[in-house]
């Protein structure tokens, strides 16, 4: 990923988005929405997205923000705000990626071994929760004038 800085962008911050919102929230999600609740079938869809993540921190942080997506695809319904959103995490995670990769070896060693990996876990997500709440709330004020959908989260 590093070697190709070029492709690997087009790749992570914007096929990946685009393809990965048109079958988890354009597809899957639109079809669990049909047969089950919408706490349900958001966070089937959004299991599913992390387990097709694998690296269980990455699965972890996907998981939760297939739980942002997919609230805020049934929140607006639009697949655009869900690819934009997603591009967004994708280009913040492959700018750290790159920055990292342009540290020596020796700093990347040292810093992974001050924080051992449950804290590093542990500060993902509370990172992501701060985030998804404040996201959360922003958008259901900019929606909720809109006489909307209702809250399911």
């Amino acid at each position: 990923m590093h070697q190709w800085p070029v492709l690997s962008f087009v790749v992570v911050c914007i096929s990946a988005p685009i393809l990965e919102e048109l079958f988890f929230r354009g597809l899957l999600l639109s079809g669990l929405l049909k047969n089950y609740s919408p706490r349900k079938a958001i966070i089937q869809s959004s299991l599913l997205f992390g387990i097709i993540h694998l690296y269980p921190m990455q699965a972890v942080s996907a998981m939760v923000m297939g739980l942002f997506l997919g609230w805020l695809y049934y929140r607006t319904q639009s697949l655009s705000a869900c690819i934009v959103a997603h591009a967004l995490n994708n280009t913040v995670a492959w700018v750290l990626m790159q920055q990292t990769a342009n540290q020596g070896s020796e700093s990347r060693k040292e810093m992974l071994q001050q924080l051992p990996a449950p804290l590093q876990l542990t500060l993902l997500m509370l990172a992501a929760t701060v985030l998804f709440v404040v996201a959360y709330r922003r958008i259901q004020q900019a929606t909720e004038s809109a006489g909307g959908v209702e809250s399911v989260l």
